[in-house]
C-alpha cells in the first residue's frame, strides 16, 4: 500500500493498529524515511494531546474529517472560483497544493491553490485562516511568495497564492553546486524577507528549507507564510501548535516546541538551522553565527535584520557583531586589506594603526555627541528667548527664530568656532525656509577646514535655489578631486544634475542621476534613491516625455514598498510623484485617490498647519481644477495658503506655490482679475524668496503676463512679458528652454496686437530652443512652429 504524505499515513494506522500506532508503523515496508519521521511525531503528538477533548476528537475519533482530507487529494479537473486544478504539486501538513489555471478567459494566468485539510479548519478556525490570508496578502516583497485571494468552496477553505516555478532552497543550492559564498547571499534574500514581514507584524513560525522554493531566475520565495501567526493561548491553536511541530521539530525553537507565546525571535532560530542545513563547508565564524542565532532567547540575535548585517559582514570580511576581540578585528581588518600584507606591513603595525584609528573614530563620536547636546540645548535657549514683544505683537515666525539664532550664534564667536557643525545645520534651516543670504553668511563665519566639503555641497544647493548655476558650479569645482564619503558622493552627483537641469541639459542631467542612483542603492542610502527618482520624473516632465515620467515614477513607488513601511515619510514622497505623473498624463481620477490616501496618512503624522499638508492640498486642488470642479479647488488652495502664511508668513515655496494654483483655478474660470492678483502675490513671494531674477520668480510673471493677455489686456501683457524676457537672457541664452517659455507666452500677446514681425523673431528663437530641449516630436514644439506659420503667412499676404 503507498501513502502519499503522514496524514494518509495516519488515518490508516487509526484504524489498523488503533493500539498499537507506533509497532504498526514499524511494521509497514517501502515508506520513505521523511514520511516515516513526519507521521511518527505525528502519533508523538497524537498520544501526547490524546487527553485534550478537541485533539481527541478531531485526530483520534473524527475519521470522518481524516476521510475528507484524503478526498482533497484528488481534485484534478475541479473547479475553485475562477481557477481550473490541473496538476497536484505537493502536500504538507497544513493541505495539498495545485497547480491551476484561470478559466474565464479574462487573461491567462498561472496560480498555485492550497485546499487546507479539514482537519486543520476545524482545529483552527475558518474565521482565523481567513483573517490570516487577508493579513498575508498585504505583504508586497519580492522573496515572498504573494498571497492573491483566499476563500471557501465545496472542498474546504483554500488559498490562491503566487506560483513559484523552482526547487526548494536546498535542492538549488546543491543542483546549482553553488558555493558558500553563492549560499549565503541566497540566504541573505531570506532573511530580508523575513524581516521585512517582521517589520508588517507578520510571524512565519514554519521557517524550513522546504518552505524556500527558489526559481528559474535564481530569486529564493518564502511560501506557507505565516502559518502559525495567529497562535495564542488558547487551546484551539495550542493543539495547532502542537501539530505544527510535529511536522518541523528539527527547525522549530525551543519556546515553540515548549508552547509558548511566539515572537520574530522564532523565526530567528529556525533561519540559524536552515543556515546550518544550507551551507557544507563551516568556517569559525560562520558556525559562531549559526550557534548565536540557534541559542536560547535571552542570547539570540534580536531580529532577523541583525543575523543578515553579520552574514553580510562576514561575506565583506567585516568583524560579526557579537565577537570583540581585538586580535580577532585586527584579523578582519587585515583580510579586507590584502595590500597591507602583501606590502609586508607587519602585524603589530597594522594593530597599531586599527588602534589609533579606533581611538580617532571614538573622539569623532564624542565630538558628534558633544556637537548633538550642544545643538540641542542651544535651539531651546533660542526658544525660550523668544520674546514676542520683540516683534510688536505679531506671532513669531520660523523665520524669526532661525535669523535670531544665526544672530546669536554670529555674536558668540568662540562657540562658532569650537562647534562648527551648528553654523552647517542652522545654515540648512535657514536656506529650507528661503533666507538664502543669511545661511551663506552663517557658513562664511565657519572656518573650520574639516567641513569643506559639507559646507561646500550646502553652499551649492543654495546657489542652485538662487538660480547662481555659475557660482554652484564653482562651488562643486572645488571639491571635485577631494575624497568623498558615499553619501557625499551621492549628493555631490545629485547637485551636478541640478545644475545640468536649470541649464536645460536633459539628457546628461539624467546620466549624473543614474551615476547618484547606482551609488546610493550600492551603498544602500535607500532615501536617497527616492528622492533621484523623483528628480528624475521631474526630467522626464519637463521633457513632456510623460511615459517615462509616470514609468520611472512607478519604480520609485516599487522601490519605497520594499525598502519602507506604508506611512514613510520616502513611501508618501515616491507616491507624490506618482500622482504628479498621472495628473501630467492627464489620469485625474487616479491622481485624485492617491492624494486622498496621502492626506489621510499626512493628517496623522504632521501637524495641523505644517507645510507638507499644504503642498497636498495645493495639489488635490489643482487636480480638482483639472477635473473641473473649481468649487473644490478654490477653497483647498485658501486653506493651504492660509496654513503656510500662519506659520512662515508670505516668503516661503508653499505660499508662492498656493497662490499659483489659486491663479490658475481662476484662469480657468475666466474670473481674471482674481488670477491677476492672485499671481501677483505668487510673484510677490517669490521675489521676497529669491529676488526678481530667478526662475520661480520669472515663471510668476510670465504667468502673470499671460492672464493679462487672456483678460484681453495686451498692452499690460506685452509690458510685463517684455521686462520678464529681459530678466530670463541674464540667467538663460536666448536660444533656450527657459528663454523660449517666455518668448512664446510675448509672441502669443505680439499676434493678438498683429505685430507680426516681432512675434515671428521670438518664435524662431523660441522653436529652436524646445528643438534642442525637447526635440522635434515635443508639443511645445509643434504648436510654436504652428504659430511662427501663421506670423509667416501674415507677413507674406502684408508683403504682396
Amino acid at each position: 500500500m503507498k501513502f502519499t504524505d503522514p496524514l494518509n499515513l495516519l488515518d490508516y494506522l487509526l484504524k489498523e493498529h488503533p493500539t498499537n500506532l507506533i509497532e504498526g508503523l514499524e511494521s509497514l515496508e517501502s515508506i520513505s524515511d521523511d514520511i516515516f519521521h513526519e507521521t511518527k511525531q505525528l502519533i508523538l503528538a497524537h498520544n501526547k494531546n490524546l487527553q485534550k477533548t478537541q485533539f481527541h476528537q478531531s485526530i483520534s475519533h473524527s475519521t470522518e474529517l481524516l476521510s475528507e482530507n484524503i478526498k482533497i487529494e484528488d481534485l484534478i479537473g475541479k473547479h475553485i472560483s475562477h481557477f481550473t486544478l490541473e496538476a497536484l504539486l505537493g502536500s504538507g501538513g497544513m493541505g495539498v497544493v495545485y497547480l491551476a489555471k484561470r478559466n474565464d478567459g479574462k487573461f491567462e494566468q498561472t496560480v498555485a491553490i492550497k485546499v487546507i485539510y479539514p482537519t486543520i479548519t476545524a482545529l483552527h478556525g475558518p474565521q482565523n485562516l481567513t483573517r490570516e490570508a487577508q493579513y498575508l496578502a498585504l505583504l508586497n516583497h519580492p522573496n515572498i511568495a504573494g498571497v492573491l485571494d483566499a476563500g471557501e468552496c465545496e472542498f474546504g477553505m483554500y488559498m490562491v497564492m503566487e506560483y513559484i516555478e523552482g526547487t526548494t532552497l536546498l535542492s538549488y543550492c546543491d543542483e546549482e553546486n553553488l558555493n558558500t559564498k553563492q549560499r549565503l547571499s541566497l540566504f541573505c534574500k531570506v532573511c530580508d524577507a523575513v524581516s521585512y514581514a517582521h517589520q508588517n507584524r507578520v510571524i512565519h513560525a514554519d521557517l524550513k528549507p522546504s518552505n524556500i522554493l527558489v526559481n528559474k531566475q535564481g530569486e529564493p520565495k518564502l511560501v506557507d507564510f505565516g502559518v502559525a501567526r495567529t497562535i495564542s493561548n488558547d487551546q484551539a491553536d495550542l493543539i495547532v501548535n502542537e501539530y505544527i511541530k510535529a511536522l518541523s521539530q528539527e527547525y522549530a525553537s525551543p519556546e515553540q516546541l515548549a508552547g509558548q507565546a511566539l515572537t520574530t525571535q522564532s523565526d530567528v532560530f529556525s533561519l540559524g538551522k536552515v543556515l546550518a542545513s544550507t551551507i557544507k563547508e563551516s568556517s569559525s565564524e560562520l558556525l559562531g553565527i549559526i550557534k548565536h542565532a540557534s541559542s536560547a532567547q535571552a542570547t539570540r540575535y534580536a531580529t532577523a535584520l541583525e543575523l543578515n548585517t553579520d552574514i553580510k559582514r562576514y561575506l565583506s570580511a567585516e568583524p560579526i557583531s557579537f565577537n570583540t576581540h581585538y586580535l580577532y578585528r585586527c584579523k578582519k581588518f587585515i583580510q579586507r586589506n590584502p595590500l597591507i600584507t602583501s606590502l609586508g606591513i607587519s602585524l603589530i603595525i597594522a594593530c597599531a594603526l586599527f588602534t589609533n584609528a579606533l581611538w580617532q573614530k571614538n573622539i569623532h563620536l564624542n565630538q558628534e555627541r558633544e556637537t548633538t547636546e550642544y545643538v540641542a540645548d542651544f535651539l531651546i535657549n533660542v526658544f525660550e528667548s523668544a520674546d514676542p514683544a520683540a516683534y510688536d505683537g505679531h506671532e513669531i515666525s520660523a523665520q524669526d527664530l532661525l535669523l535670531g539664532a544665526k544672530q546669536r550664534l554670529s555674536n558668540e564667536n568662540d562657540l562658532l568656532q569650537s562647534q562648527p557643525k551648528v553654523a552647517l545645520y542652522l545654515a540648512k534651516a535657514l536656506s529650507g525656509v528661503g533666507e538664502y543670504a543669511s545661511a551663506l553668511e552663517l557658513l562664511a563665519l565657519s572656518n573650520n577646514n574639516s567641513l569643506d566639503i559639507e559646507k561646500a555641497l550646502i553652499k551649492a544647493q543654495i546657489y542652485i535655489q538662487k538660480s547662481e548655476i555659475e557660482s554652484a558650479q564653482q562651488v562643486l569645482y572645488s571639491i571635485q578631486k577631494k575624497p568623498l564619503s558615499p553619501k557625499r558622493r551621492v549628493q555631490y552627483f545629485s547637485s551636478l544634475a541640478d545644475i545640468l537641469f536649470y541649464s536645460d541639459q536633459y539628457e546628461q542631467a539624467l546620466a549624473k542621476l543614474q551615476t547618484a542612483e547606482q551609488l546610493a542603492i550600492e551603498h544602500q542610502l535607500y532615501t536617497a534613491v527616492i528622492a533621484l527618482k523623483n528628480k528624475r520624473t521631474a526630467i522626464f516632465q519637463e521633457q513632456g516625455k510623460l511615459v517615462e515620467q509616470l514609468a520611472e515614477a512607478q519604480l520609485a513607488v516599487q522601490f519605497s514598498e520594499q525598502h519602507f513601511v506604508k506611512n514613510s515619510a520616502e513611501y508618501l514622497n515616491a507616491l507624490f510623484t506618482l500622482q504628479s505623473a498621472y495628473s501630467a498624463n492627464e489620469n485625474f481620477d487616479a491622481a485624485k485617490v492617491l492624494l486622498e490616501d496621502i492626506y489621510k496618512v499626512q493628517v496623522k503624522v504632521y501637524p495641523k498647519d505644517h507645510p507638507t499638508l499644504a503642498l497636498t492640498l495645493n495639489e488635490m486642488g489643482n487636480n480638482f481644477s483639472r477635473l473641473g470642479e473649481y468649487d473644490k479647488a478654490i477653497p483647498l488652495h485658501k486653506q493651504a495658503i492660509a496654513m503656510v502664511e500662519g506659520r512662515y508668513g508670505k516668503k516661503h515655496i508653499d505660499y508662492a506655490y498656493g497662490y499659483s494654483y489659486l491663479g490658475n483655478a481662476y484662469g480657468y474660470q475666466k474670473r481674471f482679475e482674481e488670477a491677476i492678483n492672485a499671481y501677483n502675490e505668487s510673484l510677490e513671494s517669490n521675489t521676497l524668496m529669491y529676488g526678481k531674477v530667478h526662475t520661480s520668480t520669472l515663471t510668476s510673471a510670465r504667468n502673470l503676463g499671460l492672464a493679462y493677455s487672456e483678460m484681453g489686456n495686451q498692452i499690460k501683457a506685452k509690458e510685463i512679458l517684455n521686462e520678464t524676457l529681459q530678466q530670463t537672457l541674464t540667467l538663460y541664452p536666448e536660444i533656450s528652454y527657459r528663454s523660449a517659455l517666455v518668448q512664446t507666452a510675448l509672441a502669443r500677446t505680439l499676434i493678438e496686437l498683429q505685430e507680426w514681425q516681432p512675434a515671428k523673431v521670438h518664435l524662431e528663437h523660441a522653436a529652436e530652443g524646445f528643438r534642442q530641449s525637447l526635440g522635434e516630436d515635443s508639443i511645445r514644439y509643434t504648436r510654436t512652429i504652428e504659430r511662427l506659420n501663421l506670423a509667416n503667412e501674415k507677413l507674406a499676404s502684408g508683403l504682396m
